[in-house]
């Protein structure tokens, strides 16, 4: 076990009853690359020192050798002996070096068990369908004249393995030095799998021919309780990630698979709420990827693992999330895959459950053949709770795809990859489940889910037109999606680029020109997510946007930068596009936040927006530093305090925006 460090909590802006869309938050994702790091503990964990851009010379010298060994201090038989050694790896090899005060070498041509040796005990996580694996590596000195140093692989000698011993000086005069090199390919595991590897390593002195007297080691554990050996992103992520943030370093989910391509095998795990990739074939090992998912902990996913359901012979991960709390939240299913960055990124996403308190709709997850031939299956499977006038939260967006509702006719869609995304290709309709026999909610055509624009979408003209009347020539869309927006029933693309939300499209002012408005956030990484529903129930989708802000503080605060979060919701009229709602959603000022809930809920006249106090983290009535706003500021609604005087204020659309309809 790691030492456990001081933590913090960050708690993400968690999905309430009806708090929407908290999931569309980004999670916090980073490549870093590996800095140079050793553990002299090898009892946490041992770190294979990076030889790849140093050239060894294997001559027992160890000059090449930096310091830092770790000590067998963990004496299992005899009395103490004092002992040292590191490990390190290039891309051919795996390298071992030990001091140790030993006078008398008893060594045989044999190299029997009950010689002086080192003793690797090398155990390889359960990978690519082979279980859990434990090598033992012994390396015996030699003895000048007599018997060249040697290598085995579980009692089998390594034929191009080399081990060099050397007498040692200064203050291991009385013993000796040991260097060796093991070839990967004399260790078959080893060729594809260099990551989630467990070590322990072993010194065992001979008192007299056939009898060992002394036993050391750098850990007691054994078997599933070896202390981790890691290579190149691994080690960076244990010290960059794990030991600051206090987290156990056995993760609560690991899966393995080749995602690159290379032929070697990556680890994707979780620790706590942390997903990682490490592998020596992962940007070329010397990065690691993690992110902070929007869960609080492990027990809120429930799966991970990997499968090629694209066809391209490398896995895409699959996670369950289950995102809010545990009386109040929503479950999804959600595929990502490797860009050209090694980033995962989103192809597909569908919501598979929703719990209410007492309130249940569960759909079942299929996923039949594999490769090009795999299918996602969504399917009806379970409800209770709800009645013909209940109504489940609204859309989590984000490009996450509603959950099948039992009162809805389709019983099952079949999802496959085609032409680089996820299409549905097939429907089963039936009778629902539950009737509904509310007639308060009118029944308008809604516009399709966003999704990624087809070739035939892109309009790509009248994109070059905006990007050179803008000058945002270099600026990559951060988000991009078509649904029925405007006009026609034919989509619209839109693009957010920099801190522009764009529109156009086919028929949308003759397919020959666009409309766009410059979104107040100081810079583009402060919009956090964008998606599309009809909330104003004419059958045209508005553009929702969650986004970040940051105000100054007071000088009696310090002036510290305040964090806030915003709703906005935009929509096209004719031909110009408008802000028809705006709230503050969260305000965060050192690790304390209080945050809201926003409700869409339906109504005569398309949805109704009503705001709630939600929950504080860190401050309370009286520490809460804030006045109280009741009335909106800077265009913004203000942000209910769960002390505050006000428990919910309504929303209904007029035509031009959504204006408050209860009194104030």
């Amino acid at each position: 076990m790691l030492p456990r460090f001081s933590r913090k909590l960050f708690a993400p802006a968690t999905l309430g009853s009806y708090l929407i869309p908290a999931t569309l938050l980004p999670a916090l994702a980073l490549l870093m690359s590996v800095a140079p790091v050793k553990a002299e503990d090898a009892s946490q964990y041992l770190i294979a020192e990076d030889f790849r851009s140093v050239k060894i010379k294997v001559d027992g010298q160890l000059r090449e050798w930096p310091r830092g060994f770790a000590k067998l201090d963990k004496t299992l038989q005899g009395r103490p002996r004092q002992t040292e050694i590191m490990v390190g790896f290039d891309e051919k090899a795996l390298y071992f070096a030990a001091r140790t005060q030993d006078p008398q070498l008893i060594r045989t041509k044999s190299a029997g068990r009950q010689e002086d040796h080192y003793q690797i005990e090398l155990r390889y996580p359960a990978a690519n369908g082979q279980g859990s694996q434990l090598n033992i590596i012994d390396l015996y000195p030699g003895q000048p004249g007599q018997h060249s140093g040697l290598a085995k692989l579980n009692r089998k000698n390594l034929r191009t393995a080399q081990v060099v011993e050397k007498r040692g000086t200064g203050p291991w005069k009385k013993g000796y030095i040991l260097e060796a090199r093991i070839p990967w390919t004399e260790l078959p595991r080893s060729r594809r799998l260099r990551v989630g590897l467990q070590a322990r390593i072993l010194y065992l002195d001979a008192e007299r021919f056939g009898k060992i007297s002394h036993r050391s080691a750098t850990s007691t554990g054994r078997k599933k309780h070896l202390p981790l050996l890691t290579f190149g992103g691994e080690s960076g992520l244990m010290q960059t990630l794990i030991e600051r943030k206090g987290l156990n370093p056995r993760p609560d989910r690991e899966a393995y698979g080749d995602l690159t391509g290379d032929g070697s095998l990556e680890k994707v795990a979780l620790y706590e709420r942390y997903l990682t990739i490490v592998g020596s074939g992962y940007l070329e090992g010397k990065k690691f990827y993690y992110s902070r998912l929007e869960v609080m902990s492990a027990q809120q996913v429930p799966q991970l693992k990997l499968l090629d359901l694209t066809g391209d012979r490398r896995p895409e991960i699959i996670l369950s999330k289950q995102v809010g709390t545990e009386a109040n939240y929503r479950e999804y299913f959600q595929v990502l895959q490797l860009n050209d960055d090694g980033v995962p990124q989103q192809v597909f996403a569908h919501e598979v459950k929703i719990v209410l308190d007492d309130r249940l709709i569960k759909n079942n997850v299929q996923i039949s053949g594999q490769g090009a031939k795999a299918q996602i299956t969504i399917s009806q499977d379970a409800y209770q709770g709800f009645e013909e006038t209940t109504q489940p939260p609204p859309a989590l967006g984000g490009g996450i795809i509603d959950a099948l509702r039992p009162w809805q006719r389709t019983q099952e869609v079949s999802y496959a990859w085609r032409q680089g995304t996820f299409v549905e290709i097939h429907r089963v309709q039936g009778k629902p489940v539950l009737q509904s026999k509310s007639t308060a909610v009118p029944q308008v055509a809604t516009p399709p889910l966003p999704r990624p624009p087809n070739p035939a979408e892109l309009q790509q003209q009248v994109e070059a037109l905006y990007r050179n009347d803008q000058k945002a020539d270099a600026q990559p869309a951060r988000f991009d999606f078509v649904t029925d927006v405007a006009g026609s029933a034919s989509n619209e693309r839109v693009l957010v680029i920099g801190r522009d939300l764009v529109v156009f499209g086919k028929e949308f002012l003759d397919g020959r020109s666009y409309t766009f408005l410059r979104i107040g956030v100081d810079t583009e990484d402060d919009l956090l997510a964008v998606t599309a529903r009809d909330i104003t129930g004419d059958g045209k989708a508005e553009m929702i946007v969650h986004a970040r802000l940051k105000t100054q503080a007071s000088e009696a605060l310090g002036g510290q930068l305040v964090q806030r979060q915003a709703l906005f919701i935009y929509k096209v009229f004719g031909t110009t596009l408008r802000r028809i709602f705006a709230a503050e959603t969260m305000r965060e000022l050192d690790n304390q936040r209080v945050i809201g809930l926003v409700k869409l809920e339906p109504s005569p006249r398309g949805v109704q927006i009503t705001l709630a106090p939600w929950r504080a983290i860190g401050w309370k009535k009286r520490s809460y530093p804030f006045p109280e706003d009741r009335t909106a500021a800077g265009g913004l609604e203000p942000l209910l305090l769960p002390w505050g005087s006000t428990r919910e204020r309504h929303y209904q659309f007029d035509g031009q925006s959504y204006v408050r309809v209860d009194a104030p």
